[in-house]
């Protein structure tokens, strides 16, 4: 019953989405790449016959490769894929629910250059991010609620609704950096609507573990970063999440996620001492957890299978 009323909810408020045509035109296209994915990474078509209540369904959420998200993320290049670490554990039997993969592409566009010319030339660090708060687009929404990291959470919990809509009841999150982080937000802000968040990796503010080492960060980018980590709403949550992080890792690290890993429904992996290393195409460091390396370890698989078993479905 809570699950339906949120749907519900979701609906509404999601309708307001579209009075963004750049918007629309994005979800649009974007949406014609949602699939389910196989063990081999194949889309295929699900049975019309299956019973979705016996299902455990993963979806899956990428990164963005932009960083203020200008261009549309394509969620079929290599390093968006559905990970190793998923795929080989697709089929699996939880508690008698079957493990499925669902790729959601959530890579909408965000600001315009002339908007981000606006918030360049009128930033306070003095004020901090309400500086800013002021400045809307001619359709009158504020153009900070026009960021990714607004909208692409608001993009997969579209996809949710509609997928528990078709009868899925068991769903848990699964992402890398911007997808980790934004799976982390949706489930702290939307209480029983889904199950758990598996997040590799979990990052929304480009390289500032880089930065924060080489002691190069300017206040702008902290205040940013203190902004989208109180988006999070992490106060509010009260269901267990599953996350990732490597030190050798330039966007986010264990100590950038203190804020993350101190939480007790936090089940917080490091694991810089891997013996995976980073390849380029999947950002180094920051992408060993999504590479084969680590994929294909049981150790890993096991982690996960017994972070879903915990889940009270």
């Amino acid at each position: 019953m809570i699950k339906i009323l949120l749907i519900f909810i979701t609906l509404i408020f999601s309708s307001n989405i579209y009075a963004d045509p750049r918007l629309e035109a994005d979800i649009k296209k974007l949406s014609k790449k949602n699939a389910f994915i196989n063990s081999k990474g194949k889309e295929y078509k699900l049975d019309e016959n299956i019973d979705k209540s016996k299902i455990l369904l993963i979806v899956w959420s990428h990164g963005q490769l932009d960083g203020w998200g200008q261009k549309t993320e394509n969620c079929k290049a290599s390093w968006n894929k559905v990970p190793p670490i998923l795929k080989n554990i697709e089929k699996t039997n939880i508690n008698g629910l079957e493990i499925r993969l669902y790729r959601v592409c959530s890579g909408v566009r965000g600001l315009r250059q002339k908007e981000l010319d606006i918030y360049n030339d009128n930033y306070n660090t003095d004020i901090g991010m309400e500086s800013i708060f002021q400045f809307k687009d001619k359709s009158g929404v504020r153009l900070i609620d026009k960021e990714t990291y607004v909208r692409k959470p608001m993009v997969i919990k579209m996809k949710v609704n509609e997928l528990l809509s078709q009868g899925f009841k068991n769903i848990v999150l699964a992402g890398h950096s911007a997808g980790a982080w934004d799976s982390i937000n949706i489930i702290a802000n939307n209480y029983n609507l889904v199950d758990g968040v598996i997040a590799f990796n979990p990052a929304r503010h480009g390289k500032y573990a880089k930065a924060l080492k080489k002691n190069d960060v300017n206040k702008w980018w902290s205040q940013e970063r203190e902004y989208k980590i109180s988006l999070l709403n992490l106060n509010n949550l009260k269901q267990p999440i599953l996350a990732y992080s490597h030190d050798g890792d330039d966007f986010s690290n264990p100590t950038t996620l203190s804020f993350l890993s101190k939480l007790d429904l936090v089940n917080f992996i490091d694991y810089s001492s891997s013996d995976c290393e980073g390849q380029i195409m999947t950002g180094g460091d920051h992408g060993i957890s999504i590479d084969k390396c680590f994929g294909n370890k049981v150790s890993r698989q096991n982690e996960i299978i017994d972070y879903l078993k915990s889940i009270n479905f």
